[in-house]
């Protein structure tokens, strides 16, 4: 019997051992991955453990690239400790295959919740942005770029707090990836990640205002008929994409700050997501927001001049 076949007769079996972990089932899978709800056995905390799908490891084995890239993963998430990233308890190898245990978050992603109930309240989605911009400054001030924010990627607490997750993306600020593939979600992805110029932590920040754009409208920014089209489609944009199209009523402030954060040009978005955070706490508090609005405030203030000067020659 070989690991991946193994492996997967463990995760169909409940109860089945995997190191100092017990199996219960399955939260989600993906390609390469798979999450698992499980219980440490010494001091009986519930986890998502991480493995790698058995499909994936039947059809390629456990590489060292494969590890590489779950140890990665396992090295950014614990270089941060924010409320609002998910926590790394553990992390390592049983046998062959790798494995990351993660705090367990009972309320699913944003992306399902979208689905199920629809477009998220005003209120609501200022606080999610706020933590979630929490978040993101957090991981910049570790050093690292994430990539692949998306709605699937925010999971909810039970109390409706944010908590960033998955990091096998994620480079240092200071790096650039290699190669010419684009990596990341289509709808989601920054026009420079599809150019191939240069990213920064402002790569992020108009993932984090395509996302709420999404949570705020039901619709991501971008959606072609094939990740190409929609490529296409961000590669190709001459306007920006705006929620109160398809939302008239979402609150003009919360509109502009996704505005601002999803900018086509890196040097007109939020310099960081501290100043996300900032306007979000000054919206949800009755104010404007004093950092997406710069540029329209003197634009204000010079056509209100012209007017002023007009009356005072009339």
């Amino acid at each position: 019997m070989n690991d991946s076949t193994s492996f997967k007769q463990a995760i169909q079996r409940i109860g089945q051992s995997f190191g100092d972990y017990t199996f219960y089932h399955i939260l989600a899978e993906g390609g390469m991955g798979i999450i698992l709800e499980a219980e440490h056995k010494v001091i009986r905390r519930k986890v998502a453990l991480k493995i790698v799908s058995p499909k994936y490891a039947a059809r390629n084995g456990y590489s060292p690239e494969l590890i590489h890239t779950f140890m990665h993963e396992a090295r950014v998430l614990g270089a941060i400790d924010h409320p609002n990233v998910i926590t790394l308890y553990d992390a390592g190898l049983v046998g062959q295959c790798p494995f990351m245990a993660m705090r367990l978050v009972g309320g699913g992603d944003l992306g399902t919740r979208v689905a199920n109930f629809g477009p998220l309240g005003d209120e609501l989605a200022l606080r999610i942005m706020r933590d979630c911009a929490a978040g993101v400054h957090a991981m910049h001030l570790a050093g690292f770029i994430n990539r692949d924010i998306k709605p699937a990627n925010i999971l909810l607490e039970t109390n409706g707090t944010p908590r960033l997750t998955d990091f096998g993306l994620a480079i240092l600020v200071n790096e650039q990836p290699i190669g010419t593939t684009i990596a990341g979600t289509p709808s989601y992805l920054a026009p420079e990640q599809i150019t191939g110029a240069q990213i920064d932590p402002r790569t992020d920040i108009y993932a984090l205002g395509a996302t709420m754009f999404f949570a705020i409208t039901g619709q991501a920014p971008f959606a072609g008929s094939t990740p190409e089209d929609t490529i296409q489609l961000v590669r190709d944009a001459t306007r920006q994409p705006t929620a109160r199209h398809l939302r008239p009523n979402v609150n003009k402030h919360l509109a502009t700050i996704i505005r601002r954060a999803m900018a086509r040009d890196p040097d007109k978005r939020y310099k960081d997501a501290s100043e996300i955070e900032h306007d979000c706490r000054a919206v949800l508090d009755g104010n404007e927001p004093e950092y997406a609005m710069i540029g329209q405030k003197k634009r204000k203030t010079f056509f209100g001049s012209i007017v002023s000067r007009a009356r005072a020659v009339l």
